[in-house]
């Protein structure tokens, strides 16, 4: 492979074709690559030392076999180019971020790899992932907003943190929940997302900076955060569909989950923005049925949660017995109770007053519902475990 100097380098851009070439020991920092063809081009290798490539712009560029192994990238731009078999992997330990502020929006990412990479603040808005691997890579801070990851892109060991995941489509995609670090995503927790929107309102790198001001209003920041339940929402939502699909059940169950959670926090943020005191109601029955349903039932998904419900109705319709036959003992209670939640009557129900006999009605409707909730319940995380 050829060595060349700067000199050298700066008549190829001109003809913005560059070659089996190796710039491996030029100073690249502040170079414009903008619309070149890049093939077979060394700008680091796997033997080298990391090399800090800073403030260089691929933009519109096409990179095939282009290395940028060991090597830190910072602000470097590769807005809109397409990357074939590119490698950004590290071949050594490293505890600071590799790819730091780097641009790959609007891009065509095709088997090109990202291994044992630290990415920060990095903006992959609008692209189009195929066949890439990020196995044992560390993603922070990074923006995912419409990215399009389709075909086999290998997740394996990353870690995501502080990501926006929005839109985000995962198609063929094996991403798990043990890739989210602390089980969560970047919109539920408000501090992070007011750091992550206001840095990328103010130094991040998008790929329509000329609008960012008018984008990124004090207002609309605010709009961000308000809508940040929505978001979740949605994302764990898109993450169930993908991992339904992709066989991965246990982990689809703990997304739905924590869908329905995020659907209640929207609701109750939008209660009562319309100012309708119908639509207010309608919106508070939901909130309450969804609470219900996640504190009795876990949404279908908790044993211990349909035991500790069918326990609390023992107890409680036991109380109700006592109050109303003070007569009976604690413990004689208790035993109606429990009959009655199985469904066994006893038989001189017909001579007991009118109280008791609503009471046992209700009482054993709602065991028998339960069982059959609880029945499913069993059913559902054998099949998913």
């Amino acid at each position: 492979m050829k060595k060349i100097d700067i000199k050298q380098l700066s008549q190829l851009i001109k003809t913005r074709i560059i070659e089996d070439i190796d710039l491996t020991l030029i100073d690249l920092n502040g170079v414009d690559f903008s619309f070149c063809s890049l093939n077979n081009v060394h700008l680091s290798n796997d033997s080298s030392k990391f090399r800090l490539i800073s403030n260089v712009s691929f933009k519109n560029a096409k990179l095939v076999d282009v290395q940028f192994e060991n090597s830190v990238l910072l602000n470097v731009d590769f807005s809109n180019a397409i990357l074939e078999n590119c490698s950004f992997q590290v071949n050594k330990k490293v505890l600071k971020p590799t790819v730091s502020k780097v641009t790959f929006a609007e891009c065509v990412i095709n088997k090109c790899r990202f291994r044992n990479s630290i990415i920060n603040w990095s903006d992959f808005r609008y692209a189009e992932i195929t066949n890439t691997t990020f196995e044992n890579s560390n993603i922070n801070f990074c923006d995912f907003y419409r990215t399009h990851f389709h075909k086999l892109n290998v997740f394996r060991k990353s870690q995501i943190s502080n990501s926006s995941l929005n839109y985000t489509l995962f198609e063929g995609t094996i991403i798990r929940r043990e890739n989210l670090v602390s089980d969560t995503i970047l919109q539920e927790n408000r501090d992070n997302y007011r750091v992550f929107l206001e840095e990328w309102r103010k130094n991040g790198p998008g790929i329509r900076k000329t609008n960012i001001k008018t984008l990124w209003k004090p207002e609309n920041l605010n709009k961000e955060l308000k809508v940040m339940h929505e978001h979740a929402e949605n994302i764990y939502r898109n993450l169930n569909g993908n991992w339904v699909s992709n066989g991965f059940l246990s982990d689809a169950n703990w997304a739905y989950v924590k869908a329905k959670r995020k659907e209640r926090k929207r609701l109750i943020n939008d209660m009562c923005e319309s100012g309708n005191a119908k639509d207010c109601f309608k919106t508070g029955v939901k909130v309450a049925g969804n609470y219900f349903s996640d504190v009795a039932f876990g949404y279908g998904e908790s044993i211990s949660k349909i035991i500790r419900t069918y326990v609390a109705l023992i107890v409680i319709f036991a109380l109700l017995i006592h109050l109303i036959e003070f007569n009976n003992s604690i413990i004689e209670s208790f035993k109606r109770s429990l009959f009655n939640m199985v469904a066994q009557t006893d038989d001189n129900i017909k001579k007991e007053s009118l109280d008791i006999v609503i009471l046992t009605i209700v009482q054993s409707s709602i065991g028998i519902l339960l069982t059959g909730i609880f029945g499913f319940i069993i059913a559902n995380r054998i099949r998913h475990q």
